[in-house]
Formats: C-alpha cells, sequence, structure tokens
C-alpha cells in the first residue's frame, strides 16, 4: 500500500474500523481481504492494525498534538474491551461524528504505521509463504482460512466442511443434489484439502483447485489452475479426472504433480507412482512412475521423457531443489512462495543456471546468501522487490 493516496487510505481505514466493531458487511469484508491478500506487506499492516494495542501504541508514535493524541485515545479507550479468545478489538461507535473521527484517525495512523514498516522492510529479510486459502462455496458465500484457524460448516447440501491443523476436509453425505466449492490460494500461501472421497490434494501458491462437495455420478471429477500434489484415494470403479484449460489427467489411485501457470509453457504432468492417463487434443497417453508428460499449446503436441520427480515435486516436500535451472524460472517460483517482485538491471542475467537444495520453510535470505557465493550476481532487497545485477 505504499503507493496509496490519504482518500485510498481513509476507505481502507473505514474498512478496518468496521472491521474492527464487527459492523462489516460481507461485501465490505470482502474488499478488505482482496487489498490484504494482495501482498504480503498489505497482509503485515492488516495485523498491526487490528491488533488489540494498534491505537495505544499508534498515537504514543504518531506525529499528532499531545493533547490530540489523548483526546482520541480517551475516545478509543472508553468504547473498547478486548476478548481475549480471538484478540480482536471491539468499538462500540455510537455517533457519526465519533465514526469519522476515528476513521480519520486510523488513516493517518495507517499511512504512518504504513511508513514505519516500509523502512524497517529496506533491509529485512522475506519470510516464507504460510498456510492461507479463500474457500467459495456454492452457496455465494465466503470463508477467509488463516493460518491455524479452525471452523466447521454444515453445507446446505448436507456435506460438513471442517478445518483444522491447516487442512480443509469435507465428509459425505447422502445428498440428491451437490455444490461445486472453489478453493484459492493466494500469492504467498499453500493448503491442503482433502476432498470427499478421501484424496488429498495439496495446492501451491496462486492455485485454485474447483470441486464437488460431495462426488457423485460415474466419475471423481475436479477442475485445476495452476499447481497441485494429488494423492488419489483407491476406487477401481470410479475413476478420479483433473481437468486442466481442456485437458484431463486420469487416475485410478495415484500420487502426481500437475503444473499449469500461465507463465509455463505447457502443462507438466509429473507422475510418483500409480498409472495416469492423459488426455489432450493431441490424443492419449499413459504415464508410469518416473515419467513426465508435457504438453506444448503452440503445436498441440504432448512429449513424454524420464524424469528424477524430486525436482518437480520438491515444494510439496518442504524443499527448493533445483538443477542448472535458469535464475529467471526459479525466481518465478520463489517470487510465488515469498511474494515479491523481480526485475535484472542486466537481462542476461535470467539465464544464468543455478543448483540448490535449501529447505523452502527458511526465510529468502538462506537462498540468497547461496546464490551470491557464486559471484556471478548481486541481490538487492528493498521491502517486496528483489533487483538483480551482474558484478
Amino acid at each position: 500500500m505504499l503507493s496509496e493516496t490519504r482518500k485510498s487510505a481513509k476507505r481502507i481505514a473505514s474498512l478496518l474500523v468496521q472491521y474492527i466493531k464487527d459492523a462489516i458487511s460481507l461485501d465490505e469484508k470482502d474488499e478488505l481481504m482482496r487489498w490484504r491478500d494482495a501482498s504480503s506487506s498489505n497482509q503485515k499492516l492488516f495485523d498491526e492494525c487490528t491488533a488489540p494495542n494498534f491505537f495505544e501504541e499508534a498515537l504514543l508514535e504518531s506525529e499528532a498534538e499531545p493533547e490530540y493524541r489523548e483526546m482520541i485515545w480517551e475516545n478509543v479507550r472508553q468504547k473498547t474491551v478486548v476478548r481475549s479468545k480471538k484478540r480482536r478489538l471491539y468499538i462500540s461507535l455510537s455517533a457519526a461524528a465519533s465514526i469519522a473521527l476515528i476513521v480519520g484517525t486510523t488513516a493517518t495512523l495507517l499511512l504512518q504505521t504504513q511508513k514505519r514498516l516500509w523502512q524497517q522492510n529496506q533491509v529485512v529479510d522475506m519470510a516464507p509463504g504460510k498456510p492461507r486459502a479463500i474457500l467459495k462455496l456454492g452457496d455465494g458465500k465466503r470463508i477467509y482460512i488463516e493460518t491455524d484457524s479452525t471452523f466447521t460448516h454444515q453445507s446446505t447440501t448436507g456435506a460438513q466442511i471442517t478445518n483444522t491443523g491447516n487442512s480443509l476436509s469435507y465428509q459425505a453425505a447422502e445428498v440428491k443434489e451437490t455444490l461445486y466449492d472453489t478453493l484459492e490460494i493466494p500469492r504467498g500461501a499453500e493448503y491442503k484439502i482433502v476432498l470427499s472421497d478421501g484424496t488429498a490434494v495439496y495446492l501451491n501458491s496462486e492455485s485454485k483447485l474447483y470441486y464437488p462437495e460431495v462426488f457423485k455420478g460415474n466419475q471423481r471429477k475436479v477442475k485445476l489452475a495452476g499447481e497441485a500434489f494429488f494423492e488419489v484415494a483407491k476406487n477401481k470403479t470410479l475413476p478420479f479426472i483433473v481437468e486442466v484449460d481442456g485437458k484431463e489427467i486420469q487416475v485410478l489411485g495415484t500420487s502426481f504433480n500437475v503444473r499449469n501457470y500461465p507463465e509455463d509453457k505447457g502443462m507438466a504432468t509429473t507422475l510418483v507412482e500409480g498409472k495416469v492417463k492423459v488426455q489432450s487434443q493431441a490424443g492419449a497417453i499413459f504415464l508410469s512412475p518416473g515419467q513426465q508428460a508435457v504438453f506444448n499449446p503452440s503445436t498441440e503436441s504432448m512429449e513424454v521423457r524420464e524424469v528424477d520427480t524430486k525436482y518437480y515435486t520438491a515444494w510439496h516436500d518442504g524443499r527448493l531443489i533445483y538443477d542448472n535451472e535458469p535464475l529467471e524460472n526459479i525466481f518465478i517460483d520463489l517470487s510465488r512462495w515469498y511474494d515479491f517482485d523481480i526485475s535484472y538491471l542486466n537481462p542476461d542475467a535470467k539465464q544464468i543456471r543455478f543448483s540448490c537444495n535449501l529447505e523452502r520453510y527458511e526465510n529468502l535470505n538462506a537462498f540468497v546468501t547461496l546464490l551470491e557465493k557464486t559471484n556471478k550476481v548481486k541481490v538487492n532487497l528493498a521491502m517486496k522487490s528483489l533487483t538483480i545485477e551482474t558484478p
């Protein structure tokens, strides 16, 4: 939110006040959550501004006159209570004048807090992604799933949806009709879902899964955008089908990875165990463990090759593994996970090749330190931007 004008800050401040006092509408909450999820810097700013002591601490650090700070804090303090269970601050505001006062103050504190975070982050490390997701229910409702959140939701179809331990799961129920839900993973996040048949799906950053709450009929079919690792529950009578941009991957029970980001040159299906059939305009091919099928959209052809699957499923196993890979490809992956923008002062740096095997949940500096030891590039980090230059 570094480029936000005061007008924009007042809008976000207004939404924050409504959120804090638990009087926000679904549309307003959706707007606020979209702003929050747009970047990790917005996420950090949101966390600070909704913390119980935000007003008191921010006012003390603000540039306002002491008398004005005292007046605002007294207005807030007398009309607030803290509920320790969720650590959320609720503000009871009865008059429009009080709301305007608090919104105006919040906008000022928002901009000042943003400035302080920006200054802190000029030399700060970048933390890895974490479990977060947006669940879009078939009835139009949205549930924002935070790290370690717990809830149970009873669908209108009768299916029970439970979230615990950073995993979303569906319990099958006898239903006459089923709704289709969408699990969306924002930038800098990942999430696991267990479908009603017991199939586990691990979704990577910037991915979406569209699926029925309960499988019905003679097949189990889902749609994927982005990247996911599937552990399909065995059922010889009900094939499991993953549709990706008009192409289909059919299995009975197996483990495999599917990747189809916009920046990729085509869909890649990597089989770890079992057997799958990949169907496309080019026809159908069958994969055995250790094989990968890559669809080329420009030629509408399918290439099958032998691969070491660890390089394509490392993200699922909590690793960052690259073998002689161009930096451009590596940084595209890392920018999704760590949520940063990348720029190159020298375009030739994109083609420099690099190998590594690191923990996926370490801060970015672990990777940067190893990369700079090659003496081939210099990496500059500022806020949520990363610049690559050659010596």
